[in-house]
């Protein structure tokens, strides 16, 4: 389907000498900078991408596949790396029962194909492609159920006995879960699936790196494992996801507040009156929360103006974030024009401790604004700060067969599976 595997090792290599740049350099948020509509459908299916801060030919994947790794991906006897065997515990709550005990490597750049895609169409726009630096990623192994009519996951639990008791003698009860492929079939498959479960925790690396576990199956489960590696067939009733996060800069944001200072005094002058002359600190929030959705300054001592992309200004917000963040601003700028704080004497000699719930904030005597005869217009920037960016690769284990004292082999026959790892 999406060929030209003689020109991935080169292109391969080439991310990998880019790895020192991705972990150094920053992704824009999304939504601050999108890439999405420059690329085809197929490589949006594919990938999350992301454009970065500072260098526009930069451009962050993060695939929303993976599979298996595999050694020697362009042999013709590629070498999955991947096994399970059978054991049987004698002791413990599955003594005398087979569990499945597997190790294995997942790529999330395992599909091939797809990487060579996103490469190719990335080169003709001068994109320069790199695997998304992350800042944390957990990896999980979930069961995959059939979706009922209502919309969720159709599940039926019940509660079995351990056959263990507890210290006061009572018996151990666990639930006992279990979905389907179809509405047809009986509930057959556990959503408790692993005994055990070990995966390097991976941080401060990137989407690029493998992601390397090792567990247990539970007895049933260990059938359908035994099962599904007889025929070769894929692991559809399971989903390795491993959940990324990554730092994404934010776009700084442009405003204007135009003010007058006399109608402004008023509105804060009669604000602090109906409190008794005092204010706390979130009664000072809220005057100023009121007075951001002022629409004319002439009548309410205030109007904000958003500065759009385009460097004109709009007096709607991009978001409720943006607004949220001009209020802040706007406080900080104004709220010492206005009043004067006043803080609890017996406390202040206490050293380093929080006194803002003590504090109280009255109106202030400012001749100068007061009698401030103009409209002022002040120009604001701010920047909202980092956004962590949560997207996820799901792995299935697939195009393999062997395993439980055979030897695993990639299925070179399937041409779905040969594609897969770029042949």
């Amino acid at each position: 389907m999406h060929g030209h595997a003689p020109k991935f090792a080169s292109t391969l290599l080439s991310i990998v000498s880019l790895l020192a740049i991705s972990a150094h350099a920053a992704p824009m948020d999304p939504g601050d900078k999108p890439v999405r509509a420059q690329f085809s459908g197929f490589v949006t299916s594919r990938f999350e991408l992301l454009t970065d801060s500072d260098d526009d030919s930069l451009l962050y994947f993060i695939p929303k596949f993976g599979a298996l790794a595999v050694q020697s991906p362009l042999s013709t006897s590629p070498l999955p790396r991947f096994n399970v065997l059978g054991i049987i515990p004698t002791y413990g709550f599955f003594a005398g029962r087979e569990l499945g005990s597997f190790t294995g490597v997942l790529s999330p750049v395992g599909d091939v194909g797809a990487l060579n895609a996103l490469i190719l169409e990335a080169n003709a726009m001068s994109y320069r492609v790199v695997p998304a630096p992350v800042v944390e990623a957990t990896t999980r192994f979930i069961a995959n159920g059939h979706v009922a009519s209502d919309g969720r996951i159709d599940v039926s639990c019940t509660t079995i006995d351990t056959g263990f008791k507890d210290p006061n003698g009572q018996p151990v009860m666990n639930p006992s879960c279990k979905t389907r492929q179809s509405a047809n079939e009986d509930y057959n498959i556990e959503t408790e699936m692993m005994a055990k479960l070990n995966t390097l925790p991976l941080g401060r690396s990137t989407v690029g790196q493998s992601v390397v576990f090792s567990g247990m199956l539970t007895p049933n489960w260990t059938a359908n494992a035994r099962s599904l590696m007889s025929t070769g067939a894929s692991w559809d009733i399971v989903t390795a996801s491993t959940a990324w996060k990554i730092k994404t800069n934010r776009k700084s944001r442009q405003a204007r507040l135009i003010l007058n200072w006399k109608q402004l005094f008023e509105r804060a002058d009669a604000f602090v009156s109906l409190h008794d002359g005092r204010c706390v600190d979130v009664q000072i929030r809220a005057f100023f929360e009121n007075i951001a959705g002022c629409k004319n300054a002439d009548e309410c001592g205030v109007k904000i103006e958003w500065i759009g992309d385009d460097g004109k200004p709009t007096p709607i917000a991009t978001n409720d974030k943006d607004f949220i963040d001009v209020v802040n601003v706007a406080k900080d700028q104004l709220q010492a024009e206005l009043f004067n704080e006043v803080r609890d004497m017996s406390k202040s000699k206490l050293g380093d401790v929080d006194t803002r719930q003590n504090a109280l904030f009255v109106a202030r005597a400012n001749l100068e604004k007061r009698t401030y005869t103009r409209n002022e217009i002040r120009s604001i920037v701010w920047n909202p700060g980092f956004r962590r960016f949560e997207p996820h690769t799901d792995m299935t284990i697939q195009c393999v067969s062997g395993g439980f004292g055979l030897p695993v082999r990639w299925n070179m026959e399937d041409s779905g599976c040969k594609t897969l790892i770029g042949q």
